[in-house]
């Protein structure tokens, strides 16, 4: 919040209001369904880590810099 001069205060006063007029949070709650290993069969685990360890091999993958600007972007 620093960075773009907003304090929390004034933050969590905006979100209330937003909560008092809408009737309800003003932006989704759900959580989106991604893969975990504990919902994955054997076969598909293996599947995945055998794709990206051919993506690592053969210079597909990403290196960590280039990675984390593609987070970065998405935030």
């Amino acid at each position: 919040m620093d960075k773009i001069g907003l304090p929390v205060s004034v933050l969590i006063d905006t979100l209330y209001r937003q909560i008092i007029m809408t009737g309800g949070v003003p932006y989704s709650l759900t959580v989106p369904n991604l893969p975990t290993r504990d919902s994955m069969t054997d076969a598909e685990f293996n599947a995945m880590m055998e794709k990206g360890y051919h993506q690592a091999k053969t210079g597909e993958g990403l290196s960590v810099d280039e990675a984390f600007a593609k987070i970065r972007e998405g935030i």
